[in-house]
């Protein structure tokens, strides 16, 4: 559905993969917006099935990622790219 749009790609659930797509993320002075909160965050509400869906903002941009977790499925969205992550302990399988 979204590969019109978007590029769908596998990731783990893990704090190193998410920490890599976050790239570049600059220093906060809350914690709540530093990379390793933010990866941990994500991590944490993919493990155990959070449901509900957040964005996470990096500098001016208010809407640099979406996360959805649903009952089966979890999504992290890099709007800027256009490149949906889809979480591989969620059991998503791609047709490549």
């Amino acid at each position: 559905m979204f590969e019109k749009f978007f590029k769908v790609q596998l990731l783990k659930a893990d704090k190193v993969s998410v920490r890599r797509i976050l790239r570049r993320w600059p220093t906060a002075a809350k914690r709540e917006y530093q990379p390793d909160w933010v990866a941990g965050d994500i991590v944490n509400r993919v493990v155990n099935r959070i449901e509900g869906s957040k964005y996470y903002q990096r500098g001016k941009n208010p809407k640099a990622f979406k996360l959805v977790v649903s009952e089966k499925e979890a999504f992290l969205s890099d709007l800027e790219r256009h490149i949906i992550y889809a979480f591989q302990t969620m059991g998503y399988e791609t047709n490549e």
